[in-house]
C-alpha cells in the first residue's frame, strides 16, 4: 500500500530542506500551511531561489508556473499536483 503524503508531513520535509538551506532562517520558526514563503520564511531573494532549488531537486519538480504559490501551503499543492503528473 502506497502511503500519502499529508500536509505536517510536507512540512516537516520542507523544514528540513529550509533547515539545509538556511539554518539561520529556519531556527525558531514554526511552519504552517499559512506561513508565507516570503515573509515568514526569513529569506532574501537569493536564499528563496536556493531554497526552492532544494525543493526542486527534493521533489523531482520543476516550478515553471510559480507565480501563484505565495505560502507554504501553496507550495505543497503545487509540489502534489506536480507530482501527481
Amino acid at each position: 500500500m502506497c502511503k500519502q503524503t499529508t500536509a505536517p508531513d510536507m512540512i516537516s520535509e520542507l523544514t528540513v530542506i529550509l533547515k539545509s538551506v538556511s539554518p539561520a532562517s529556519a531556527q525558531n520558526r514554526v511552519f504552517t500551511e499559512k506561513s508565507s514563503l516570503k515573509d515568514g520564511l526569513g529569506l532574501d531573494v537569493t536564499g528563496l531561489i536556493l531554497f526552492a532549488v532544494a525543493v526542486e531537486d527534493n521533489y523531482d519538480i520543476r516550478f515553471n508556473d510559480a507565480d501563484n504559490i505565495e505560502t507554504v501551503g501553496d507550495m505543497i499543492e503545487y509540489i502534489l499536483t506536480e507530482k501527481g503528473r
